[in-house]
């Protein structure tokens, strides 16, 4: 005979902000392993992911953690996406990635 108890009453989860950002960034390195390899993508794979989680908002202490390489490298590739993307900073190099279809 199943159990008719029931249920106890449970109250909402509470997320914090620490929560809240922790599952942005599970979100963000979620959709860096899911975009597709424009074919004709100036980037290095490294490259393309670490300026897909820079789209996602995250810094590039962030961005470290979701991809698993140093803050160092992180730097390093925004500067080659600049480089290639011919762009003047990191908000020209995202719009410029945008407008040329290699994130979305």
């Amino acid at each position: 005979m199943p159990d008719k108890r029931p249920e106890p009453n449970r109250p909402e989860l509470e997320w914090s902000d620490e929560a809240r950002r922790d599952a942005a960034l599970l979100r963000a390195l979620e959709a860096t392993h899911a975009t597709p390899w424009p074919s004709d993508c100036p980037l290095a794979p490294y490259e393309l992911r670490v300026l897909e989680a820079t789209s996602h908002g995250l810094t590039d202490r962030e961005v470290a953690v979701v991809l698993g390489i140093s803050h160092e490298t992180v730097r390093k590739y925004q500067k080659g996406i600049q480089r290639k993307l011919a762009a003047k900073n990191r908000a020209h190099a995202m719009a410029k990635a945008l407008r040329q279809g290699i994130i979305r």
